[in-house]
This record gives structure tokens, sequence and C-alpha cells, in this order.
């Protein structure tokens, strides 16, 4: 493995599945071929940071048509035998984030949150600082990484690179 933060842009994302905690929706990167979806990778000490970044999205990018998002837990650190504890509190700050979204959407298609129990997509991504540090990584709709990120201002980092990640606008 190169000891080079992130994947470099032009690089194909690694494809994975993951079961989604709280709503059991199986996520595969593949399914969303044709859609731009950013990947947050964090852990539960930039939980609120992870928040700041959803919100700031959906308020310029309301539709899930228009990009998909995924939050990828580190819980590397949690020993198997507290599994079920952090899928508890997962299912808790799930059901908080729910709260945001408006009446009438599923809270299932705004929010997932994948578990990286052995850190697996951590590696695959190649995220540096483990989960202390909320990162970002940006997958075009062609599958391709096309931004990654991790610094002080990853909402506004995020909607700095989104019109390049979305299709242009039709004229008319």
């Amino acid at each position: 493995m190169s000891d080079t933060p992130f994947l470099p842009a032009g690089t194909p994302a690694p494809r994975f599945t993951v079961t989604a905690i709280q709503t059991g929706r199986v996520f595969r990167l593949a399914d969303y071929a044709g859609r731009p979806v950013i990947l947050i990778f964090a852990g539960y000490e930039v939980a609120g940071t992870v928040a700041e970044v959803h919100r700031a999205l959906r308020r310029e990018y309301p539709a899930t048509s228009q990009v998909v998002t995924a939050t990828v837990v580190d819980l590397r650190q949690v020993p198997r035998l507290l599994r079920g504890t952090a899928e508890r509190l997962m299912g808790v700050a799930y059901q908080q984030a729910a709260r945001e979204i408006p009446a009438g959407l599923d809270p299932a298609d705004y929010l997932a949150l994948l578990p990286d129990w052995g850190g697996k997509l951590f590696a695959a991504y190649r995220v540096p600082g483990g989960s202390r540090r909320l990162a970002l990584v940006m997958i075009d709709a062609a599958g391709v990484v096309a931004h990654s990120y991790q610094g002080p201002d990853p909402a506004g980092a995020l909607l700095a690179h989104m019109p390049r990640l979305l299709p242009p606008e039709p004229n008319g």
C-alpha cells in the first residue's frame, strides 16, 4: 500500500457493498452509477462536523437524484464484544439526524451510516488520519475519484467542488 494520502484523482473508485446501520439497506457503490457519490469518512469524534456537511450539501443540492452521500464510520477500535452497543449508539445518532430530514422524505434515502469494522474502506480509499479527522472522497458519475479533502472546512470544500461533479445544466 502506498504512503500517499487518498487515492489520486482519476482513479476508479474501489467498489464495495456494506449494510447500513439502522436501515439495514445494502449500499453498493455500483448501484449509484450515473450519479456523484460523496463518501464522508468519520468517527464519533467528528459527528457534529458530519452533520454540518450534510446540512450544507442538502441546502444547495436537496435531491438524492443529484448526489448521494454515505458516511463511512471508523469502528476499528470497537471490540467485537461491544459491536451491538456501537450499533445502538449509531442508531441513536441516525434517529437524531433523521429529525432534520423534511417531512414526506424517507430518511433512509438521505442517511447511510456504513460501518467499517475492519478499516477496509478507510484503507481502500487511503484515508489518512483515521477517524479523528473527517475526510471526504468525491466520486463522479462515472465512478472515478474526482477529489478528496481533509482539512478545516469540509463543507466549504465540498460545495466548491460540487459543480465539477454534476452534469452541466441544459441551456434553455
